[in-house]
């Protein structure tokens, strides 16, 4: 069965020379059809103008996931390829011939092996200032940089490779640097090159036809035009889903809440699609670059696979518990809130061995208790807890833990349910087995999807672990994603093309932005909340940049707080279990804005700066009562 292709490598040496100023225009073009033929990894080989290319990489929305191998000879970077791709086929190609994605998209799967080659080609005869292909049949048996050749056709510069490629490179090195061009040279004099056809009207190049705007987007628009990969939303369809909501009569709220939270009109937009088949070859286009990027959020390497599911932050965190400690060992699960407990209450029910560091709400975890308790009890398999305790709104010290766990060799499951995409926690850094999320808190996407980041570390170690669960086997989930890049069951769709959207819009703020964003947010609604002479739960530096925690005034309560919070449009939210009704969360969450939390401060201040008057007036119309009653 043919691997999957996902990377592809441009390459800046003989037969083309230097870069043109027509084929640096078109790097955005190349990148833009390779991304949205489904490529994941671009990397630049030679010493080409990094400014420009990084600059297409921009243009093509492709930053996140390309990388520069420059100033080195490109034999040496061409190893180094081939240590990283894992034995898969991988694109090679020259920036001088822009494919549509559709042709691109058939050229990844042409039945070539690891051990394979294969060459794009055109037949039409028009190879100006392109190389040349000599063909016997379907094989490749000389390339020439230039000249006529008998049966000779256009070679586009564009070449899944194998194994054999490197193979040969290594060979013909003998000490001295040899380039990819060379390489092909000598592939085709041994015929262990195929061919694979376009027709004319399937690619461009400055040197064959005038490259402009129009004739590339034109071109582009020969790949798929709905779904994932179709063109980004317009403007136009922007305003016409703003204007839709506006007409409608349902009543429109500000989500001060803990999620869900507040979504752009680019995010609810995505919403709105053609029906999709979620078998259908279209959706794995979504699932491979939801994939890719929650990778890139959660800071993995290629040692982790992110895995979707439908349901809620809780369907991960069952998942992750369920799927991951086997039945003869123990899950010890560090608590100090309602989510910790939830980690305990999943464990319960599915009759695990259970140990427990538990904490009162609020109070900080030591971290001598986590490394005596693993130090007594080898029997631990895994170790969970939440990152951001949402309950109180307190960050855990996952990376103080993490250590510890790690050098105790046992598995590190966290819940980053609350925090992802807004606080600085990484799998990598902070040892973290398997990193659980959600899509309705801080990634900014609609509610009905969980994302769950595992290390290559825990997939081996739970290989062998019969599941608990048959909708949550996270190795069920894994399976698909792999060798399908779809999901086992019929997931939430519109959600994925939501989760999407929103995660495009997070990398392209970038994490340290919205990290500062967040801090900066936060800082202004406790400023605010101080002026106004509120307390919080807990002021011990460990407060999240996303909820606040503060206790209701006795001159009001909270019921009375979010009657009258919500008669002017704003949705605050109630403690859990016994801080209920006693403190209440304010969540600076999704698309808010400064004007916005000005807006909400303002009418707060309000509402609290009348319960006081009424509750300064009531002993002065108690005492009048009394006084009218006497009279009577």
């Amino acid at each position: 069965m043919p691997l999957r292709i996902n990377t592809a490598v441009l390459l800046f040496d003989a037969p083309y020379g230097h870069q043109t100023t027509a084929s640096r225009a078109m790097l955005p073009w190349i990148l833009s059809s390779l991304e949205r033929a489904g490529i994941e990894r671009v990397l630049f080989l030679g010493d080409q103008d990094s400014a420009a290319t990084r600059q297409a990489a921009a243009e093509a929305d492709l930053t996140d996931r390309v990388s520069w191998l420059p100033g080195r000879p490109q034999g040496a970077a061409l190893r180094d390829v081939s240590t990283h791709v894992e034995g898969r086929p991988v694109l090679l190609v020259y920036p001088e011939a822009v494919p549509t994605p559709e042709l691109i998209a058939e050229l990844l799967t042409w039945p070539v092996d690891k051990d394979g080659s294969c060459a794009l080609v055109d037949r039409s005869g028009i190879h100006a200032n392109l190389p040349i292909a000599n063909l016997d049949g379907t094989r490749v048996i000389a390339l020439e940089e230039e000249g006529t050749m008998d049966g000779g056709t256009t070679a586009l510069g564009w070449f899944v490779v194998g194994n054999s490629f490197f193979t040969t490179l290594r060979r013909l090195e003998n000490g001295h640097p040899v380039s990819a061009w060379e390489t092909f040279q000598a592939m085709a004099a041994s015929t262990r090159m195929e061919t694979f056809s376009a027709r004319s009207d399937q690619w461009k190049s400055p040197h064959r036809n005038p490259v402009t705007r129009k004739s590339m987007e034109t071109l582009l628009a020969h790949g798929p035009k709905c779904g994932p990969t179709g063109p980004k939303e317009s403007t136009r369809v922007l305003s016409y889903i703003e204007g839709i909501l506006n007409e409608k009569n349902g009543l429109h709220f500000t989500l001060m809440n803990p999620g869900p939270v507040l979504t752009t009109a680019k995010v609810k937009s995505a919403l709105v699609h053609h029906d999709v088949c979620h078998r259908d070859g279209e959706f794995p286009k979504v699932v491979r670059r939801l994939r890719r990027k929650l990778r890139k959020v959660f800071d993995g390497g290629p040692e982790h696979e992110v895995v979707v599911l439908t349901g809620s932050g809780t369907s991960g965190m069952e998942a992750a518990v369920s799927s991951c400690v086997p039945r003869d060992k123990k899950l010890l699960v560090i608590s100090n809130g309602a989510f910790g407990e939830r980690f305990i209450e999943i464990a319960t029910l599915h009759q695990m061995n259970l140990v427990t560091l538990h904490y009162k709400w609020a109070e900080s975890v030591n971290l001598d208790d986590v490394r005596r308790t693993l130090d007594q009890d080898p029997d631990i398999f895994a170790v969970a807890m939440c990152h951001h305790e949402t309950s109180v709104g307190l960050l855990n010290p996952v990376h103080e833990v993490g250590v510890i766990v790690r050098s105790a060799d046992r598995l590190f499951i966290v819940d980053t349910v609350a925090s992802l995409g807004a606080e600085d926690v990484s799998v990598t850094r902070d040892k973290i087995d398997v990193c659980v999320s959600s899509a309705n808190k801080c990634l900014h996407a609609i509610s009905g999807l969980a994302a769950v980041c595992v290390s290559k570390r825990a997939w081996d170690r739970i290989e062998d672990v019969p599941p608990r669960v048959y909708y949550l086997n996270l190795k069920r989930y894994r399976k698909y994603a792999v060798e399908k890049e779809e999901t086992p069951f019929t997931p939430a769709v519109s959600s994925f093309f939501a989760l999407d959207a929103a995660i495009d819009e997070l990398l392209a703020d970038g994490l340290q932005r919205r990290y500062a964003m967040y801090r900066e947010r936060n800082q202004r609604i406790r400023k605010a909340f101080r002026k106004m002479g509120l307390s919080f739960l807990t002021e011990t530096g460990r407060e999240s940049s996303t909820i606040t925690c503060v206790k209701v005034p006795d001159y009001i309560t909270f019921p009375e707080l979010y009657d009258e919070m919500k008669r002017r449009g704003y949705l605050i939210y109630n403690s859990k279990e016994h801080l209920q009704d006693r403190y209440f969360q304010v969540a600076n969450m999704g698309d808010l804005n400064n004007e916005t939390i000005d807006a909400f401060l303002d009418a707060l201040n309000m509402v609290f700066h009348q319960a006081k008057n009424r509750a300064a007036a009531r002993p002065r119309l108690y005492a009048l009562e009394r006084v009218a009653q006497a009279r009577k």
